[in-house]
């Protein structure tokens, strides 16, 4: 019985363990690759949808897809998720030649960490919650120009105090506009670079020096009880001027996080 009970024993040990579940990462596909100078027959479709229905007509080999959520999206596609998704649920899917949601998305993530810091020393110093928004269609004026935005709020038991928005309009989509509380208080030309992929350092620089150190500046002047006030420049574009946006006390309190009540 014993010889047995071993013999046994030592039978399932050696089974072979069952193929661990293929990853989307690496699954295969039966359609061409629609990477650039990619000759691989393995890509599969891009999984995308919008809002009318139509689908992307792309597919992606595993060196070229994009994975969000356990599915293979192409690169525009897969950054347009990113930006839209949220906690609280989905939000129409633009349509699948829009390349403006997936832009705002990719600015915002480079941006985001310095406006996230400079709302919340604002939050501390007025017992405020910061809030952030994902990227959102909304309707401009009697019109109703569409634009995509990504917003951060602080918010107090009577509504929302502050709110700092990346917007770009479909009328516009080369134009990148800066806002606080509504006013426009940087504008710059869409940089370009790989939307699902993070952008060099001249355009991080770039970003910082022309979105977020105007945001910082405005945000300032609102702490202290200044006016709002956008400024012409280059042709009438709303903007703040370079002397006002490399104060030295304003960055100089801007890099420390910290600003005054």
């Amino acid at each position: 019985m014993n010889l047995h009970r071993q013999a046994f024993t030592d039978l399932s040990v050696t089974q072979p363990e069952p193929p661990s579940p293929l990853s989307v990462h690496t699954a295969l596909g039966t359609r061409p690759c629609n990477g650039i100078g990619c000759a691989s027959q393995i890509g599969i479709a891009c999984a995308y949808v919008d809002r009318r229905g139509r689908p992307c007509p792309t597919a992606w080999c595993p060196n070229h897809r994009t994975v969000f959520e356990d599915t293979v999206y192409c690169a525009l596609h897969g950054a347009t998720l990113t930006g839209l998704h949220w906690d609280f649920g989905d939000s129409p899917h633009p349509d699948v030649d829009n390349r403006v949601p997936a832009l705002v998305a990719w600015i915002s993530r480079v941006a985001e960490d310095d406006i996230v810091a400079t709302l919340q020393s604002i939050c501390r110093a007025r017992n405020e919650v910061l809030v952030r928004d994902p990227v959102r269609r909304v309707f401009l004026g009697p019109q109703r120009d569409r634009s995509w935005e990504r917003a951060w709020k602080t918010c107090s038991a009577f509504g929302v105090a502050t709110r700092v928005v990346i917007a770009v309009e479909e009328a516009n989509p080369n134009l990148v506009l800066a806002k606080v509380n509504s006013k426009i208080v940087a504008t710059l030309a869409a940089p370009a670079g790989d939307l699902a992929g993070q952008p060099p350092a001249e355009v991080v620089e770039l970003l910082f020096r022309e979105l977020v150190m105007p945001m910082s500046f405005a945000l300032d002047s609102l702490q202290q009880g200044m006016p709002l006030e956008a400024r012409a420049m280059g042709g009438g574009a709303p903007r703040w001027s370079a002397a006002e946006t490399t104060t030295a006390a304003i960055t100089g309190r801007y890099l420390a996080g910290t600003y005054a009540s």
